[in-house]
This record gives structure tokens, C-alpha cells and sequence, in this order.
């Protein structure tokens, strides 16, 4: 009974959020504004958007990759006859641990950002149809329809440059080797020894499959000059074939605490 009160609870409670036809949705687990940084007019044709999540405490959505389970935000555009829409720029993802599981995702504050180019001197309101999968210990489906007018100034401050990870120019794996459980990988990059912090080190893969979520990898800075070093991090390997070989890989690395770089194509 209190099992079928929760699925009628969760159904309504799902229905008020995708009802709500405006710029900002508030559910009992977050609340989520649909905001832009500068507004379009006659030296703008492409603005940032963004969607801020406020998560109440305990609770987090997820990243591209969301580690062991889970599902990232995905959004719908209805007027995309009027506008150009990049993807996603995802911040630097948390390493979140529930029992046995890790999954890479977000919680207290983020803004998930992407850039919106028009293709006209038009500018209606930008309509989205917004799906996110929020968690605590359990998971709950969401899904708002959500307006914003990009001709107005923006009302909310928000930074969309924080928590995103640079790009990164001079990169290569150097080798990576698979041996028994572990993945092995000597990664040169374009960084100082002095700013790599090794208890900081960190990486979060966009593909799935590779490497296991739950533990960072063990690092240490084998070498450096001219303002590179040689990295080796040792992964726990998600590998199913021990005779795989792989060449590269991409994702975002983790050199301290305040500092994340992509490793990306």
C-alpha cells in the first residue's frame, strides 16, 4: 500500500513539473532555472544558456557518463526551426558513492550549459523539454517543460565558467597497458610538475566500459621538463577482455583542486 501511495505521489508530483510552462521548475528534490548569460540583439547571434540545478541536500543528477548506473540530463528542443543548439558543455563531474556503486554526477549547485545560435534576425522564446533522473538512495524520473525569452537581460547571475575543465592542446598517452586488474597509463601532458597536485589527481572518462568508477586512480609524476609531465595513473580496469588493446581514451583530467583539464579529439 505505501509502496503504490508513493508511485501515485511521484506520478502527480511529475505531472506539476512538466505542467509548469515557464523559466524555472521546483520539485521536492530540486529546482531548476533555465537562464542566459547575455541576452540576443544586434551584436549577438549566438547567447549561453544553461539549466542551474539547485539539489537539496543528499540528492544529484549525473554526468555524460554516469559511472555504475544512472541516466544524464537530456533536453528536447521544440523551436529548433528558429535556433541552432550545441550540445551540452558538461562541468567537472563528482565522484559519488552509494553502497557498492560510483557514479560520476552533480549535487548541491550546477549549471549545465550550451551555446543557442539563431538563424534568423527572429528571436522567439526558446522552449525546452527538460529530463533528468534525480537520486538520493532511490531515483526518481523528472521532466519539465520550460520558456525562456532571450531578448530580455538576464535575471539571474550565474558564473558559466565555473567547474568547466580547459582545454587541454598538448596531450598523449604515451602507453596503456592492461595487467591482470589494472589499467596502466603513462599520459604526457602540456602541465608543470608545479601545478599538479597528486592527491588531487583525478579522471573521468566519457566512454563507459574501460575503467571502474568506484576508486580515483593512483598517480604519481614520473617525469617533467619544459613545462610537460609524464603522468602514470593506475586504474582498476572494467576491461572484460584482458588481451584488449586500446590506444587512447577521452574524458576530463583532474590535476587539483581547483583546476581540470579536457582530454578530448
Amino acid at each position: 500500500m505505501r509502496v503504490l501511495l508513493w508511485l501515485v505521489l511521484s506520478l502527480c508530483l511529475l505531472g506539476i513539473a512538466h505542467a509548469q510552462n515557464r523559466s524555472f521548475v521546483r520539485t521536492p528534490e530540486a529546482t531548476i532555472h533555465f537562464v542566459h548569460e547575455t541576452k540576443f540583439d544586434a551584436e549577438n547571434s549566438s547567447v549561453r544558456v544553461g539549466f542551474f540545478f539547485q539539489l537539496e541536500p543528499h540528492w544529484h543528477i549525473y554526468w555524460r557518463n554516469p559511472g555504475d548506473s544512472g541516466l544524464p540530463p537530456k533536453v528536447d528542443w521544440v523551436n529548433s526551426q528558429s535556433y541552432h543548439f550545441s550540445d551540452f558543455d558538461w562541468p567537472t563531474p563528482k565522484r559519488i558513492r552509494i553502497n557498492i556503486l560510483a557514479n560520476y554526477g552533480y549535487d548541491n549547485e550546477i549549471l549545465l550549459p550550451l551555446t543557442v545560435t539563431r538563424k534568423s534576425k527572429e528571436t522567439p522564446q526558446i522552449e525546452a523539454n527538460l529530463s533528468w533522473l534525480v537520486c538520493k538512495e532511490e531515483c526518481i524520473p523528472r521532466q519539465a517543460n520550460l520558456l525562456l525569452d532571450p531578448t530580455k537581460t538576464p535575471s539571474f547571475n550565474i558564473d558559466f565558467d565555473k567547474g568547466q575543465a580547459k582545454s587541454l592542446k598538448r596531450w598523449e598517452w604515451k602507453s596503456l597497458k592492461v595487467n591482470e586488474q589494472k589499467l596502466v597509463a603513462n599520459l604526457m601532458v602540456g602541465i608543470p610538475a608545479q601545478d599538479i597536485e597528486i592527491n588531487e589527481i583525478d579522471f573521468f572518462p566519457v566512454e563507459s566500459g574501460i575503467i571502474k568508477a568506484f576508486h580515483p586512480p593512483s598517480a604519481k609524476v614520473l617525469s617533467s621538463e619544459n613545462g610537460s609531465s609524464l603522468l602514470q595513473m593506475v586504474f582498476e580496469s572494467a576491461l572484460n577482455d584482458s588481451n584488449r588493446k586500446i590506444d587512447s581514451f577521452y574524458g576530463i583530467l583532474k590535476v587539483s583542486s581547483s583546476q581540470s583539464y579536457k582530454l578530448q579529439k
